[in-house]
């Protein structure tokens, strides 16, 4: 009797443990689904903020190339230009 039990009990655990590990498998694999997304979802912020930090650059070198020509055709340097500038917009 004692040799029954165990055999019947060394079945439930088997399939216990069968069923655990699907279990596992399948938490895994939802793991790497959402571990995937979040890295497609990543790389593609990564890639806009890195455009938009070249669109500022690229705005940021085209008004200092604008304000240097316009200072060597007045006359003026670019410092007192920018400060002129400056005083334009705080007076509307």
């Amino acid at each position: 009797m004692a040799a029954g039990s165990i055999v019947i009990d060394l079945l439930m655990k088997t399939g216990s443990f069968e069923t655990d590990t699907k279990r596992a498998e399948k938490r895994l694999q939802s793991f790497q689904k959402t571990t995937r997304q979040t890295a497609t979802a990543v790389a593609a912020a990564t890639t806009a903020m890195t455009a938009a930090f070249a669109y500022a650059v690229k705005g940021t070198i085209d008004s200092m190339d604008s304000m240097s020509k316009l200072s060597q055709s007045v006359g003026v340097t670019v410092e007192a230009l920018s400060g002129l500038g400056f005083a334009a917009q705080l007076s509307g």
